[in-house]
């Protein structure tokens, strides 16, 4: 985040390009988010607004802003799928690679007045719904870490996280 804090796990790597793999997950019930606005502003002072209405604010991610936001509902929740640029190119293929995120979000209400979004923080049931998805057409490796920072990092806020990171192509 701004602070330099670990707000969420990367767990997505992509291989190709971003249009590409938006225009498929569009036609999997996948949709670019609402654009902010005064309305949907205003709506989070309204304890009545379902989750779907809630603004999907924009991550950072080393200093920059996504390159490619979409959400899915799913009854009560929503899946935020978000990918950022690296600056990396595969040697042969010069496709570049682009990491990302996927988070299943819920409505919380803040002291009852401001109803947002939380992260649940089951990484693992978003990304094996990704994984399902891209399967369909892409090639996908399932892959593990199991380092000291995430054995660090799932004691204080990642607890739900096993380390799953998804390869795809």
């Amino acid at each position: 985040d701004m602070r330099g804090a670990l707000e969420q796990p990367l767990t997505i790597q992509w291989s190709g390009s971003p249009s590409v793999l938006a225009d498929f997950l569009m036609g999997k019930g996948w949709r670019q988010p609402s654009p902010l606005s005064l309305k949907r502003f205003f709506g989070m002072f309204s304890m009545d607004t379902l989750v779907e209405q809630l603004p999907v604010l924009p991550r950072l991610h080393d200093g920059r802003v996504e390159r490619l936001r979409l959400v899915r509902m799913d009854g009560d929740s929503r899946f935020v799928f978000r990918l950022w640029d690296t600056n990396v190119k595969f040697e042969g293929n010069n496709d570049p690679l682009f990491i990302g995120t996927i988070e299943e979000q819920q409505r919380r209400n803040l002291a009852g007045l401001i109803g947002v979004t939380g992260d649940t923080g089951d990484y693992d049931r978003s990304l094996n719904l990704l994984a399902q998805t891209l399967g369909e057409r892409f090639s996908v490796m399932h892959v593990r870490r199991t380092d000291q920072e995430l054995r660090s990092n799932q004691e204080h806020q990642w607890s739900r996280w096993r380390g799953g990171v998804l390869l795809a192509w």
